[in-house]
């Protein structure tokens, strides 16, 4: 079971490092580099939405996937 988990996060990271490169087809070029069926791309893709590490605007056909801002902060800092 180990060997099924390592392909998971390495297909996760993929993801991750690539989506910004390919929002459109992420799950097509994704599925023709490992040799996996689209289902199972969008499996892993519904994880990372779940874990809040990406987001998807729009619906089948037209649906974008693009990284999560996962904190952002303002601070001010006094230059004395």
């Amino acid at each position: 079971m180990v060997k099924v988990t390592r392909k998971g996060e390495e297909i996760r990271q993929f993801l991750l490092n690539n989506i910004e490169e390919h929002p459109k087809n992420i799950v097509h070029f994704t599925s023709n580099k490992f040799n996996i069926s689209r289902q199972a791309v969008n499996k892993h893709i519904k994880l990372l939405i779940t874990q809040n590490a990406i987001i998807s605007n729009g619906t089948t056909n037209n649906r974008i996937y693009s990284l999560s801002i996962l904190q952002l902060q303002d601070k001010i800092y006094d230059l004395k």
